[in-house]
């Protein structure tokens, strides 16, 4: 018998696999189980396959002997204890973490690394290239003098410290457990269980490294047929490059290569042949849209949407099954809420897979939650996110006679000062209470308060208030006798019990349980197995640190650890059904056939997708030490759906949303190749009124006063909302994009839920506070010693270096320290240092126009000198109206002038802003208002006409600094953003003026819905209804 196994390979070995498999079902029939052996990727493509061997032939009892390279291998082991403890992936982080923080000095730059990396990400990174190297030789590659770089002279100090820690502690891990499934002995192990065995297939893998290439060839010493499909074609190398180098390697340890030549000449015949193969050829095809159809929806709750109502329809027409469906999101986190919702909706039922992390279970959330308050010392924001959770139950905490109810504290946490720490809020909520208690003596006393006040504030509601706070104090004062558990270092199980403790105060585990609502016994169900598994990983990293030596460690690294664990971990509610539409990420449709398959989401970075660069096992690196390359992104994701495609058997529906909120998604670039070899056309899919959800169907019916009821709202107005005369332009505009949101939150008083993540660093409206702070005072500073704008070196550099002195004083006291905040803190100088440059080149070159005013406020606005431009007016910017007066109120960031003519300019820091066309449908009033403004101020100032020019926005962020106009005449064009072509501007003064008037206008017929209570719900744009904090309560 020759040495090596038999490698089949081609534009045909997925038929050549479907008749290895036929053949297996004849003998699996026939009772010769015990003869063959199938190996697969993955456990679920193997329970596949053993369904579908089990359903054919339901007289046998045995299992199919079927399995994913992962069980097989597990298999070949030795039951004795001589390999010692295998350890988790997980357990290896804890190890390598043990290892990197036992030895600071020696790993600083890991610890530290100033890059996008976290280190808890770095310590993954470093887990993965571990057991990369240990697959790949078996034992320890010759390391020593091997890098030229920290990083990877970083990873071998870990590598080296890592086995040598599990040499001592008798562990292996799976990089071990694939060295011995190479060894002899494993086949002894392999012929003992299958003493008839005479063929075993490997199929459907493409990562091969060379101890499974060894444990290939070994068994084929002695199993008669040892077979490897792969696939792989050599003319191809825009699909199949990345698998050139696994091939070659393949092919020398085998002992027969066989080419398998693609059978058929069907429409998918023909496109998987020309699929990459020409890239510059043109089609011959004709697609009919039989085989495959390409959509673009606007948003993706109405791409799922589509899908659902795909699915709903083929199934009621009787075209196909539930079962015949499989949905696949390349970015299964971004859709996995829609689908449950949307799906649920037309009641579709399906699995969805790979399911969620444990983390995303709510009550598991709240656990962590939990964490993250303890962690940060009672920071407010993490406070009030845990007062609103339903799972959390702060009150229980004190004796049952002292418990206030959880909206009070709320209330009152957002009414304190201070950010942190319980002896803080104690401390201030002391002072609170004796503040009432002063109020309630003058009170009762009769002085100190006027007739008006008395009325708001009589002496029983100060009684209550008094009380209700002091029911505060005592559980304020119990969390206090809480931080003992959690203060200082200690050991993991410490923590752990600390924890456990502080929960079964709250009735955490009481409320998973035996809850009192009436919630759903699926939910029930679903909380109480998301709980065990928590209580399982706790005991798990518990025993590893027992085993590791039980050294004391930070609550930060506890928390850490539980946090990582909780994300890593899968959870499934309930068990995988078979007769549903099957939901799945992005690699596990590979090897699965459906008659269905629906791509949804086929974006730019999501397929293929945008992959995370490591710092360990560079290029140069691998190739030193002799390791295959990683696969490069673009060409396996082409490969990956190049799989999808020839395992749809009867249609691929492919879709994708327009925009993501306001940000306009570009599609995926595969779509350019579907288009050249399949003759491919996206379009938007046609109105069907014949599939309904059961809301839609209420709709449909055309019950107006259901209708009316469920779509807007429309209230009396009190006195105060019918006269109602001073408006901000940031309001207005809410009302003009969504009428709701401005009732919610202007009328009703709602604010938005806090964040179920708090902000860890620096949020885009704090950056964008510092950077308005910086600019306005150095512009001030700059202006008031009469210095012309920088238009050389010499006067850019001085202002950049006071502009970056100026940022400093102010981040210097923002209250964060963690390890990346230098990072954040360089960004922000880097953008400033951009801006003078910037301002530099468009000055030198137009010198027209010259920035004069900076933060110029109008309106009813406290005029501090030291934040705002002298000739701001604290009189408000009025247009008449027969209903009442509108005034108007706003500041302006700059106001640049040029003899009579004059721009105001709007800092942006995000990468959006409206359009031309915005202010002509009346959306954006910001930049129209201040025009107008600013002429009357102006004016008054000046004391002469002044002309508008513009309303720009100037962009201010990491990725660009530019100037940009949304309202401007034609002859500034050049003056004002260096160049005359724009495709949107007015081309007359008149014009210009006349988009003004239409923004009164508009302003007008607002301030007209808002006095008489009106405020409808809806849009007309799917761009304005992205997302919303109020969406629960929407019924758009």
């Amino acid at each position: 018998m020759a040495n090596g196994f038999q490698l089949f390979y081609g534009a045909g070995v997925r038929a050549k696999s479907s008749d290895l498999f036929s053949e297996c079902n004849k003998r699996y029939a026939s009772d010769k189980a015990d003869t063959f052996v199938i190996v697969v990727p993955s456990h679920r493509y193997a329970l596949d396959i053993s369904r579908r061997m089990s359903d054919a032939a339901p007289q046998q009892w045995r299992r199919p002997p079927v399995y994913s390279i992962a069980s097989f291998i597990w298999m070949l082991l030795p039951k004795d204890d001589a390999m010692g403890t295998v350890i988790s992936l997980r357990e290896m982080s804890v190890i390598i973490n043990d290892i990197v923080l036992s030895e600071p000095k020696s790993f600083n730059s890991l610890i530290v690394r100033q890059s996008e990396e976290t280190f808890p990400g770095l310590v993954a990174d470093a887990v993965d290239a571990i057991i990369e190297v240990k697959k790949e030789f078996g034992k320890d590659p010759h390391i020593k003098g091997k890098a030229d770089n920290v990083a990877q002279n970083v990873f071998w100090k870990v590598f080296e410290r890592y086995q040598k820690y599990i040499k001592e502690h008798e562990f292996a891990d799976e990089g071990d457990v694939y060295r011995l499934a190479a060894s002899s002995n494993a086949l002894d192990i392999l012929c003992e269980q299958f003493p008839n065995l005479d063929m075993i297939i490997f199929d459907g893998m493409d990562v091969f490294p060379q101890t499974l290439i060894d444990m290939m060839k070994n068994i084929s010493g002695k199993i008669r047929d040892t077979i490897v499909l792969v696939e792989y074609e050599e003319e191809r190398p825009l699909l199949f490059g990345y698998m050139e180098e696994t091939f070659e390697r393949l092919s020398k340890s085998s002992a027969s290569i066989h080419k398998v030549e693609a059978r058929g000449e069907s429409f998918k015949d023909r496109v998987l042949q020309n699929f990459y193969r020409d890239t510059e050829a043109a089609s011959q095809l004709s697609n009919d849209g039989a085989f495959i159809k390409s959509f673009i929806l606007p948003n993706r709750t109405k791409e799922v949407r589509f899908i659902a109502r795909f699915i709903k329809d083929r199934v009621l027409s009787g075209e196909a099954q539930l079962q015949d469906f499989c949905v696949c999101f390349p970015s299964i986190k971004k859709y996995s809420s829609l689908v449950s919702e949307i799906f649920d909706e037309y009641g579709i039922d399906f699995n969805l897979s790979p399911g969620m992390t444990l983390a995303q279970i709510p009550s598991i959330r709240a656990l962590e939650l939990w964490l993250r308050l303890i962690e940060s010392n009672f920071e407010r924001a993490n406070f009030l996110r845990v007062l609103i959770n339903p799972y959390l139950n702060l009150p229980l905490i004190a004796p049952e006679k002292e418990r206030p109810r959880s909206d009070s504290i709320y209330n009152c946490i957002r009414e304190l000062r201070g950010g942190e720490g319980m002896a803080m809020w104690i401390e201030s909520l002391e002072q609170k209470i004796k503040a009432a208690q002063i109020a309630k003596e003058n009170l009762n006393k009769g002085f100190g308060f006027s007739e008006e006040e008395r009325e708001k504030r009589s002496f029983d509601e100060l009684e209550i208030e008094i009380r209700e706070y002091s029911k505060i104090l005592a559980v304020f004062r119990e969390l206090k006798s809480l931080e003992d558990d959690f203060a200082g270092e200690k050991t993991f199980g410490e923590f752990a019990e600390g924890l456990n403790k502080s929960l079964k105060r709250m009735e955490f585990q009481k409320h998973i349980f035996y809850p009192k609502k009436d919630i759903p016994e699926q939910l029930r169900k679903r909380d109480v197995k998301a709980l065990n598994q928590f209580n399982r990983i706790h005991e798990d990293l518990n025993h590893l640190h027992q085993l590791l030596g039980d050294k004391p460690i930070a609550f930060t690294r506890f928390a850490n650890e539980v946090r990582e664990a909780l994300a890593e971990t899968s959870f499934h509610a309930e068990e995988p059904m078979r007769e549903v539409v099957q939901i799945l990420g992005r690699l596990e449709p590979r090897l699965f056939s459906f008659p269905y398959f629906i791509l949804g989401g086929f974006l730019e970075g999501e397929l293929p997708h945008s992959s995370r660069i490591t710092p360990f096992l560079d290029f140069d690196e691998r190739k030193k030490i002799g390791m295959a390359q990683k696969s490069d992104t673009m060409i396996s994701d082409r490969y990956l759906f190049y799989h999808y495609l020839r395992q749809t058997k009867e249609c691929m529906i492919i879709t994708r949303p327009a925009f993501d909120n306001e940000t306009q998604l570009l599609p995926s670039p595969i779509l350019r190749e579907l288009e050249r070899a399949a003759a491919l056309e996206t379009i938007a899919p046609a109105k069907s009124a014949a599939i309904y959800s059961e809301q839609e169907w209420q709709r449909a019916k055309g019950d107006p006063q259901k209708e009316e009821a469920d779509i807007n709202v429309r209230i009396t107005p009190d006195e105060k909302l019918e006269k109602r005369s001073l408006f901000s332009v940031s309001q207005l505009e809410k009302y003009a994009q969504c009428a709701f949101k401005y009732f919610a939150e202007n009328v009703l008083h709602l604010s938005e839920p806090p964040s179920d993540s708090p902000d860890e660093d620096l949020s885009n409206l704090e950056r964008g506070n510092i950077l308005h702070r910086v600019l306005f005072l150095f512009y001030q500073e700059w202006t008031r010693k009469n210095k012309a704008p920088f238009t050389d070196d010499k006067s850019a550099e001085e202002a950049a270096q006071r502009l970056v002195e100026i940022a400093e004083e102010h981040l210097n006291a923002l209250p964060y320290n963690d390890l990346f905040w230098d990072a954040k803190k360089e960004e922000i100088i880097r953008i400033l240092k951009d801006f003078t440059q910037k301002e530099k080149e468009f000055f030198e070159k137009q010198g027209q126009y010259i920035s004069k005013y900076f933060e110029v406020a109008f309106g009813n606005i406290e005029l501090k000198e030291e934040a705002v431009d002298p000739i701001s007016t604290k009189e408000p910017y009025t247009i008449k109206e027969r209903s009442g007066d509108i005034k108007l109120r706003g500041k302006i960031d700059r106001i640049e002038i040029c003899g009579d003519s004059f721009a105001v300019v709007d800092y942006k820091f995000g990468s959006n802003v409206k359009q031309m066309s915005d202010v002509e449908k009346g959306t954006s009033l910001q930049l129209a208002i201040y025009l107008l403004a600013a002429k009357e101020i102006l004016e008054k100032h000046l004391k002469r006409e002044m002309k508008k020019a513009a309303g720009l926005f100037y962009k201010i962020n990491d990725k660009e600094i530019k100037r940009d106009s949304q309202i401007i005449s034609k002859e500034n064009c050049t003056p004002l953003l260096g160049s005359g072509r724009r495709p949107t501007c007015c081309e007359t003064q008149e014009e210009l003026e006349d988009l003004l008037k239409a923004t009164k206008e508009n302003i007008k017929k607002y301030v007209s819905g808002i006095r008489k209570g009106d405020f409808p719900v809806g849009s007309d744009s799917d761009k304005l209804c992205g997302y919303c904090a109020f969406s629960a309560a929407c019924r758009i």
